[in-house]
């Protein structure tokens, strides 16, 4: 029984991640569209490798009939629960008096219930570092070389995606943004995950992803990442080591070549930004966007009521959307806030956003008490720090990059909750 169990408990867990890794792809015919290598059909895989995905972890959890969670966070989960029941009823309402399509509920619902189930699957089926290593092995690498080949491709046929007038990378997700964020993320993962080696294979994968992530132009991202690397440096005291200085001597004059090499195309991606040659904010410029985009959606928060419980689970997405029926496009036309703060205040109100600032500052203390056991557990908690500058201008809480945070968040912690009791630390 014992054997049966163990290798039901295997099969769930590789054929998760299997589907998890498939998911990741689902963007493909859209971005090989996209840079004109062919025309493929606009289907919408995403949602039905997501539905899969849901169901085999919901399945799976249901199989493992004992979940290892502690009873506190039982309470936490069940009153998720009902809190994600009260504003999905509040989004109904909204949605119902203006005439909207109940369509955009279930998309983000079921974006939140994957990064749910996602955290209470992997924290119970990771056993060991063992299975560490299978999410390495199954997901992360052939993820990785995947981007790699797709991407590294596009740059060597000179594919890339016209946005605004810049040419631009998109690798495999039919975005630009999208792909700094997933390299943001792969780049924080290959720390965690291969940290340790520090071998040629460790500095080949960093700077393979370090050129993707600069080819796509994401000012938000780059600059996010730059605040994770800021936070280890100063962590590690890399002021205070001569390696530091000797690198610098390498780096900067490589810097300053690629800019001088690709100054074209640098001012090109300014431009979109404020005018190069005044420095002022055109009226194109996405950050004017943003701004107008903001105080858009804060006009629809024109009660006290509106302002204390939101509009419900999904409005922000939807409410000016594009081509989505019965949405204010009238007002304005936008796929989301573009900052992760103003979309929980519309969507979930200031007891919202107050609560994501609970559940954030007790995720930051649980951190910070792993650290003592693996030091590496620091890493995660700058990439938290880098991920909250970043929704300051972008909408990552509902996005699959993500859900691959979650991922490899919950995974690894629960490697060292395992060695933290194993070893009786308290």
């Amino acid at each position: 029984m014992p054997s049966y169990s163990y290798t039901a408990n295997g099969f769930f867990f590789t054929t998760a991640l299997w589907v998890l890794l498939i998911r990741l792809f689902t963007e493909l015919p859209r971005s090989i569209t996209a840079v004109g290598w062919a025309n493929m059909p606009d289907n919408d895989y995403n949602r039905i490798v997501s539905g899969l995905f849901i169901l085999m972890m919901m399945v799976g959890i249901v199989f493992l009939r004992r979940l290892q969670v502690r009873f506190a966070l039982q309470q936490v989960l069940m009153f998720g629960g009902a809190v994600l029941l009260f504003y999905t009823a509040l989004a109904v309402h909204t949605f119902n008096q203006l005439g909207m399509s109940y369509t955009g509920i279930g998309v983000v619902i079921m974006r939140y219930l994957m990064e749910i189930l996602v955290a209470v699957f992997f924290w119970n089926y990771v056993r060991s570092t063992r299975d560490l290593g299978k999410i390495r092995s199954i997901f992360f690498m052939p993820a990785l070389l995947l981007i790699f080949l797709i991407s590294y491709l596009q740059i060597a046929t000179s594919s890339f995606e016209d946005v605004q007038g810049v040419e631009r990378l998109i690798g495999p997700f039919g975005n630009p943004n999208v792909l700094a964020a997933f390299m943001h993320f792969f780049i924080v993962a290959t720390i965690v995950l291969y940290g340790r080696e520090r071998g040629i294979k460790f500095w080949t994968l960093l700077g393979a992803q370090y050129i993707l992530l600069f080819y796509t132009g994401s000012m938000t991202m780059i600059l996010s990442h730059l605040v994770f690397l800021f936070f280890i440096g100063m962590a590690n005291r890399w002021y205070k080591s001569k390696l530091f200085y000797y690198a610098a001597v390498v780096i900067i004059p490589s810097v300053i070549a690629v800019i001088i090499a690709q100054a074209d195309a640098i001012l090109a991606r300014l431009a979109v930004l404020f005018n190069t040659e005044t420095f002022e904010l055109h009226s194109g410029s996405s950050i004017v966007w943003r701004m107008e985009a903001w105080a858009s959606y804060l006009s629809l928060l024109d009660t006290p009521l509106k302002w204390l419980f939101g509009l419900g689970i999904g409005t922000q997405r939807a409410i000016f959307l594009n081509d989505y029926p019965g949405s204010l496009t009238h007002i304005f036309e936008a796929p989301g806030t573009h900052n992760d703060y103003l979309g929980i205040l519309v969507d979930f109100g200031l007891i919202g956003l107050m609560l994501f600032f609970i559940g954030l500052r007790a995720l930051l203390r649980y951190l910070r008490s792993l650290e003592h056991i693996d030091p590496t557990t620091r890493y995660l908690r700058y990439f938290l720090y880098s991920l909250l500058f970043a929704m300051l201008s972008e909408n990552l809480l509902d996005q699959l990059s993500m859900s691959l945070s979650i991922l490899i968040l919950v995974s690894f912690c629960k490697t060292v909750y395992l060695q933290k009791h194993e070893t009786g630390i308290a």
